[in-house]
Formats: C-alpha cells, sequence, structure tokens
C-alpha cells in the first residue's frame, strides 16, 4: 500500500477522500483494511468515500458493512442521485439501517 505510506509520510495531509471507481465495491475485508490503516494515522481527521453504491446497488448497504464502517467513525460518504427513482429505492431499502445507525450513534452521545 504505497499510498498509505505517501499519507504517513506527510503530516500535511489531514482529510482523505477514497474515490475512484467505487470504493464500497470492494470486498468488505479489504474495505476495512485501507480504513483501519488510515484510521492508525493520527494527523488524518476525516475520512470520506466517494461512491454511488447507495442509488446503484443499495443492497450493498448491508448489516457486515455498516457494521465494519461504525469501527473507523466517523467515516463521510460521498454520493449523488441522477433521477428521483434513484433516491426512492435508496430510501425504501435503507431507511431502517440508516435509523439504527443514526440511534446507536446518539445514544452513545
Amino acid at each position: 500500500m504505497d499510498g498509505i505510506q505517501y499519507i504517513r509520510d506527510h503530516s500535511e495531509i489531514r482529510d482523505i477522500i477514497l474515490s475512484g471507481w467505487d470504493p464500497l465495491l470492494l470486498p468488505t475485508s479489504i474495505l476495512e483494511k485501507i480504513l483501519k490503516e488510515l484510521r492508525s494515522i493520527k494527523h488524518i481527521e476525516i475520512i470520506r468515500i466517494g461512491t454511488r453504491v447507495p442509488c446503484t446497488l443499495p443492497q450493498r448497504i448491508d448489516q457486515d458493512l455498516c457494521n465494519m464502517l461504525k469501527k473507523y467513525h466517523p467515516i463521510f460518504i460521498n454520493t449523488h442521485f441522477n433521477q428521483e427513482w434513484n433516491l426512492i429505492i435508496y430510501i425504501k431499502l435503507t431507511w431502517q439501517k440508516e435509523q439504527i445507525i443514526l440511534e446507536q450513534k446518539y445514544q452513545k452521545v
């Protein structure tokens, strides 16, 4: 992981965006290895994931993925929807999961 080493060596880097192709299409175990490495770097304050998966493959956002992402909180998801029907499908398939994540987050505060 040459990119991870580069980030470790440059303390001026504080904000990371995982993008290119689509990081949420990686197997959960591989994505977790990347996030674990990034979270271990003291000067990294913000981790973002650029993805279209919530609107193109919402079933990918399963409980295993959500549980893994929670370990590396906070992580910001940047996405966009091209058509309103994408958003409707996303809302229907993920609303319950989102509610669980939000409830858990605010119970800890």
